[in-house]
This record gives structure tokens, sequence and C-alpha cells, in this order.
């Protein structure tokens, strides 16, 4: 990732990276709350470049106070088409209980910042029960998961029981009226973020498999009912990989590596095959992947 490159999917940009210099946009600094509307934007299959988020934000008063204004990232949000709403609550266990009922509603809920001075997304719960969150300043990965509800509670609190009586901030972050809700993999996440945080080239890449996705396949809400496309890929993908290797010098074992991350971004985002068009979707998905083998090189 170079200086101005432009930020996709989940990555910890703020971080320092390697080398001398940090590998990031000196304008990202202070800007955790507005990569958390980023994340959640990712979670809902709604994420684009970072970059066109930043552009349409007044980053500079961000700088000013030392960090992102809860109501400037509710303006943002809404200049986004997304409908967001901040909630106040008056200790931990409310805050717990209204963190779960919005997760449970399939939408993101950026959490901390006043008074605990730093935003993160969470972006639904793995299969024991734990919260996946989304972190621009991990320094690892800037997707992983909380064990425990406990694990968050000591995240907000700093481990400090004095402050489990104060109000805490959350802010929820559901698509607009204009967006497909069934885009959001919210309810599903706890199959993939172990993945993505295994590996930050596929969780940087993340909202471009899925673009690259939606110019194949169809939302659920507008062509229901369809063959859900990661069903429809585990039929078929081996005969896409080997007439795909069979029309270019990319080896099958490479072409399967980057069908699987499209696979997975066609899967939890929902996308679906309309009915009539397995043949329409078998060619674009063939030539979508020759694609992103030659630009990998």
């Amino acid at each position: 990732m170079n200086l101005f490159e432009d930020l996709h999917g989940f990555l910890p940009y703020q971080t320092w990276l390697g080398g001398w210099l940090p590998r990031i946009d000196p304008r990202n600094w202070c800007s955790c709350g507005l990569f958390s509307l980023h994340h959640a934007m990712v979670f809902l299959g709604q994420g684009g470049s970072y970059n066109d988020l930043r552009d349409k934000h007044p980053s500079l008063r961000d700088k000013i106070e030392g960090g992102t204004v809860t109501a400037d990232l509710l303006r943002l949000a809404k200049k986004m088409g997304l409908r967001a709403e901040e909630h106040q609550t008056g200790g931990i266990r409310s805050h717990h209980r209204h963190v779960d009922k919005v997760l449970r509603t399939g939408s993101p809920v950026i959490i901390g910042s006043e008074p605990q001075e730093h935003w993160i997304c969470l972006g639904g719960r793995t299969h024991n029960g734990g919260y996946v969150w989304a972190d621009s300043a991990d320094g690892d990965a800037a997707i992983g998961a909380f064990d425990s509800w406990d694990e968050v509670e000591e995240w907000l609190t700093d481990g400090e029981t004095s402050s489990l009586t104060e109000p805490f901030s959350a802010i929820t972050v559901a698509p607009g009226k204009n967006m497909p809700a069934s885009r959001s993999m919210v309810p599903w996440i706890g199959g993939v973020h172990e993945s993505l945080n295994a590996d930050l080239e596929y969780a940087h890449d993340w909202s471009n498999l899925l673009a690259d996705m939606l110019d194949v396949f169809w939302d659920r809400d507008y062509a229901s009912p369809g063959v859900p496309a990661g069903e429809f890929l585990d039929r078929h993908l081996d005969g896409i990989i080997e007439a795909t290797a069979g029309l270019t010098w990319h080896d099958e074992a490479a072409l399967l590596d980057l069908a699987h991350g499209y696979r997975d971004a066609a899967d939890f985002h929902n996308l679906v095959v309309a009915k009539g068009h397995d043949a329409r979707v078998i060619s674009a998905f063939a030539h979508k992947l020759a694609a992103k083998a030659d630009a990998s090189l």
C-alpha cells in the first residue's frame, strides 16, 4: 500500500505498517470515527473507497478536536444514504442489551469515543457468542473478535469499574431506503472473520471483490426467488476454473485461490443468480476471474 492509495475493505489504516515512515496518508490521522463508518459500510455491503468517504467529510475539524465529532459522523452517514442514529445508554448493562439488539437486526454498530476516546465498529457475532470488531488502529489486523461481552466491557472501560455506570455511546448504521438490506453480512460474519483476520491482502480487497460480484450476480431483494451465489458457485466452480485456465496461461491453483475470494464475497453478502441466467453468470464470472488474475501480476 502506498501513501496515497485508494483504501478499500478492512485494514488497520491508521497504524504504522513498517519502515521509517507511516505508509498512510497523513490526512487519515485522528479519523477513527470516519474509518469506523467506512467499516460499517463494508459490513453492510455498501463499502466503496475510504478516500471517497473522507472527501465528503470536514476532516480538518477532526484534527482540531482530536477525533471525529459524533454530529459530523451522523451527518456524513446521512449524506452517504445511510440511516444512522446515536443511542446513549445509562450504564454498561443497558449498553450491552442495546448492542445485541442492533446486531440482531443485521446492522453494525459503532461504539466507543466520548468518553473512551476511540471508535471501533462491531460487525456481528462469532459462532461461540463473541463480537466481531473492525478497528482502524489495531496494529496487527483490522478485523478480529472479542471472545465475550466481558472483553468488550474491558475495552470500553479500560478496566476501570468506576466507569461501568457512566453513559456509553453507540451509533447504529443501517442501510438507507434505496439500499438492499439483504446485502448485510452482519448475520453471517462469524463464518468469514477469521479468514479476513489471517490475510490482510484478502481483507483489504473485500470491497473490490464485492464490487466485481455485483456485476455478476443480483441482490436477493431484487431477484427473489434466486439460487444463492455461494451454492451456485459450489456446483460450477471447478468447471469455471478449468475453462478459464484453458483460455489463459494462469494455472488452476492460482485461479482457484482468487475464485474462493469472489465466492466468499458473493455468498456472505447474500447475492443470488436470477432464474434463467445461469449461462450468463458463468460467462461473466469467468471474465471477472481472468481479469482479476491478470491484474494480480
